[in-house]
């Protein structure tokens, strides 16, 4: 083979390598979501004595299931302020299973499932609950997440408010061949050097 010909198909190789597609990773969710219920009251469920918030073991959101995207949502999450979604019922002691979703968002795909229950906080006036769980959305990665929900009295009608935060865990970018093609450039350079030495 002529050096014009091993050129050439140094060449053809490089550019071939060039062209195959760039692997993209799906990003994962990061950031925070608070929301409103949207004219709803909470019922917490379950309760034994007089007192439900030192009782009771689950919420029903019976009337009125919307929630909308408070002011500091962030992250991810930025620009859906004033989207409206759904809550869930569910019970929380014990768990009983993960619930799926617990909360869902009309805009984006965006939900939240519980997994586990890491913390009850309880008074005579608020009950709050934390748990693990995975947030989801349309173009994104199922992301490992926080889910905070806070129920208080005000004045005899029981109004909740909650809000749900995500933590995005590390996630490596697949290369897609860049270090192949530049590989592929450094010795076509070594080669080329050769060829004047010689």
């Amino acid at each position: 083979m002529n050096s014009y010909t091993k050129t050439k198909l140094a060449l053809t190789a490089a550019a071939l390598l060039a062209a195959i597609p760039s692997v993209q990773a799906i990003p994962s969710i990061s950031g925070s979501i608070d929301f409103n219920g949207l004219n709803a009251t909470v019922e917490i469920t379950g309760a034994t004595g007089d007192n439900p918030f030192l009782t009771g073991t689950g919420f029903d959101f019976s009337d009125g299931t919307n929630i909308e995207v408070a002011q500091g949502a962030s992250g991810t999450y930025a620009g859906l302020v004033g989207e409206v979604g759904t809550i869930s019922d569910f019970s929380f002691d014990p768990l009983g299973g993960g619930i799926n979703p617990v909360w869902l968002l009309s805009v984006g795909g965006f939900s939240f499932s519980l997994d586990s229950i890491l913390n009850v906080a309880r008074s005579d006036f608020s009950l709050g609950i934390e748990a693990a769980g995975t947030a989801s959305g349309t173009g994104f990665s199922s992301t490992p997440g926080t889910f905070y929900l806070s129920i208080a009295d005000d004045g005899g009608i029981t109004k909740f408010g909650f809000s749900a935060g995500t933590v995005a865990e590390g996630t490596s970018v697949p290369d897609g061949g860049s270090t192949v093609m530049l590989a592929g450039v450094a010795l076509l350079g070594i080669a080329a050097v050769r060829r004047k030495l010689s």
